[in-house]
């Protein structure tokens, strides 16, 4: 009698499983930009809820034997064993997969954009003039204990309205905030130099009614650094599209 009710008790996490899965990986294929070619975001669906389903039953079963062991014989107590695992299982899927997702952020249901101005160095006398394929801005995101990029997006920066502020040349861009999670990182590319700069940015205190940062890094690169020597400074901004 055990073993049917363990069955039941089974059947019926196999159930709630497999609809909760059916929730959970339609937000998952929009949080983790599954594209719908050729029906893949619909398969993903099919496929994440079946698997659900499957897993329900066998946790169902395997903790309703467990159940068992433990002295709840009864359907009830075995249901409820089940059942809790099984969401809870369920509920910990939902947070790997909303914490590992590039959510871009919003306020007001608008997308969102980093306003940047790229300042360069005293010795840049001349207006700053580069060619569209000799420079890059993008916005990375890196994997969560690494130093290894996990994404990244372009963006623009606008050489024609370069101006001049205390002898310094300033450069504004842009580039969409495609992400509410996860260390950023800003890549400015001219030319055969790089340079990278981690945003300080927090999904928390997003806000487009903040002024600019401060210039970035509040330590810059020595005279004899072979790097750009560039500087900059950002705010978030509702995207123009």
């Amino acid at each position: 009698m055990s073993w049917l009710s363990s069955f039941f008790s089974a059947l019926i996490v196999a159930l709630v499983c497999g609809a909760g899965s059916v929730w959970l990986s339609l937000h998952a294929v929009r949080w983790h930009q599954v594209s719908n070619f050729e029906g893949a975001a619909g398969f993903a669906v099919m496929g994440l809820s079946l698997l659900g389903a499957m897993a329900g039953f066998l946790i169902g079963l395997i903790m309703a034997r467990v159940a068992v062991a433990f002295g709840w014989a009864g359907f009830g107590g075995q249901l409820l064993w089940s059942l809790g695992t099984g969401l809870g299982v369920l509920a910990l899927v939902a947070v790997v997969a909303r914490v590992t997702a590039d959510v871009p952020p919003t306020i007001r249901n608008r997308p969102l954009d980093l306003a940047i101005e790229v300042r360069f160095p005293p010795e840049q006398i001349e207006p700053p003039v580069f060619a569209e394929d000799e420079a890059s801005l993008e916005l990375g995101v890196l994997h969560a204990g690494k130093p290894v990029m996990r994404k990244r997006v372009g963006g623009s920066l606008e050489f024609d309205q370069a101006r001049q502020e205390e002898g310094r040349w300033i450069v504004p861009g842009r580039v969409e905030l495609f992400t509410s999670t996860g260390r950023r990182i800003l890549l400015i590319a001219l030319r055969d130099k790089s340079e990278g700069f981690l945003v300080p940015l927090s999904g928390r205190s997003l806000s487009t009614d903040g002024d600019w940062s401060g210039w970035l890094p509040e330590v810059p690169a020595p005279e004899n650094d072979q790097s750009l020597r560039l500087s900059y400074r950002f705010r978030v901004e509702e995207s123009e599209d």
